[in-house]
């Protein structure tokens, strides 16, 4: 099914698609924010995809293709980077790691350098 819409709306979509590809992906920061980042832009690209103009320029059809096409790399990107940061996300700090020692009692710790034993 295919949609003609006037060419206001043409390229306001595209816009869409486009910011949602070269903006918003780069804005999330952990695996959930990324999940949801690649669901909105599936959907918005399956709204997109079956539009048509039939009063677009050259210019305005070839930012259209360039849109999808930027936004079907992306996904794969986003799919590697979830993985990515699942596994990150599992793996040990190191900070969690290393097992830091008491500290010394506080009569040893407050002793003066320079204090003698006679």
């Amino acid at each position: 099914m295919s949609n003609t819409v006037k060419v206001a709306v043409f390229r306001n979509e595209t816009d869409r698609l486009s910011r949602r590809v070269n903006c918003d992906y780069h804005a999330c920061v952990g695996v959930g924010e990324v999940k949801n980042w690649k669901r909105i832009t599936c959907r918005v690209l399956a709204e997109v995809e079956v539009i048509t103009c039939k009063r677009a320029t050259a210019y305005d059809l070839e930012r259209f293709d360039r849109a999808i096409a930027d936004a079907k790399i992306r996904i794969i990107q986003a799919d590697e980077r979830i993985a990515a940061l699942e596994v990150k996300d599992q793996r040990v700090p190191a900070r969690a790691a290393v097992k830091l020692p008491l500290p010394l009692p506080l009569w040893i710790s407050r002793r003066p350098a320079n204090d003698a034993l006679v």
